[in-house]
């Protein structure tokens, strides 16, 4: 979670926000290392953004995620086997 100013130059820049939101279901997050990022405005600002890992405890969990320019929804599935599949996205 976290922002950063992008959208070009200091005139046409706007805050970018990323975030996720749970809709449905419970979930356990796992926060990992922050991630630096650098803004497009002329001060060349530095952003940090939170990385976490979300796992579902429930049999599905329904999350909107927010990642600045678009918003989109995924579901989460609780894995019964040694492997699983994993949607990674930075926020």
């Amino acid at each position: 979670m976290g922002g950063y100013v992008g959208g070009g130059t200091n005139e046409f820049e706007k805050w970018m926000e990323c975030k996720y939101q749970l809709l449905d279901g419970d979930i356990v997050t796992k926060k990992l290392r922050p991630v630096k990022v650098k803004g497009t405005n002329s001060e060349d600002t530095m952003f940090t953004l939170q990385t976490f890992v979300l796992y579902p405890k429930t049999e599905t969990a329904t999350v909107e995620i927010t990642n600045g320019r678009r918003r989109f929804t995924i579901q989460l599935v609780k894995a019964y086997t040694q492997r699983s599949t994993i949607f990674k996205l930075r926020l």
